[in-house]
């Protein structure tokens, strides 16, 4: 095919009757003829459901622990939405930082009530999610230690051969 032709159908609201009539019979003859192909270029797809408002609330949504999966479906969107806004609308990915500080921070208070015996709480249940949803592990101390033969630098290559042997040879220290 030839040349490809790109109509913008996003402001046709913009555009008068016979202007959009000659448009398309223009376009429908240069396909007709196999001079172009067609791409419409413009909005698609149903209008979005983001509204600078949602910031406001995001964060009283998460305030009783709530996850994303309980938000969406409040707010009747996909998590794929909700991420996607998240990395384009800066103010709403504020607020969903704000959101989950407090969700955390919810269950953060019903492990100590739990622990206080205030609230019932199974405690391999909460570990989970704490460790699933806000990264939490467990603490795990490794303690290295190493010593430096500096006088190696100043042996020749032959010696420092020997000494690697024998530092290989030597059984594993406890």
């Amino acid at each position: 095919m030839g040349k490809i032709n790109a109509v913008n159908l996003g402001d046709l609201e913009k555009r008068t009757d016979r202007e959009i009539d000659a448009a398309i019979k223009k376009v429908l003859s240069l396909i007709r003829e196999g001079k172009t192909s067609l791409i419409v270029v413009g909005k698609r797809g149903r209008p979005t459901k983001y509204n600078d408002k949602l910031c406001k609330i995001l964060p009283v949504m998460f305030a009783n622990g709530e996850s994303v999966s309980e938000v969406c479906a409040e707010l009747g969107i996909h998590k794929d939405t909700f991420h996607n806004w998240v990395k384009l609308h800066p103010d709403f990915s504020d607020s969903y930082k704000k959101g989950l500080e407090l969700s955390e921070a919810w269950w953060t208070k019903l492990g100590r009530r739990g622990a206080m015996g205030v609230d019932k709480v199974q405690p391999a249940t909460w570990i989970f999610n704490m460790k699933n949803r806000f990264g939490w592990t467990d603490r795990v101390e490794q303690v290295v230690s190493t010593t430096v033969d500096t006088a190696a630098a100043d042996m020749s290559p032959e010696d420092r051969r020997k000494k690697i042997n024998a530092l290989l040879e030597r059984p594993d220290e406890p």
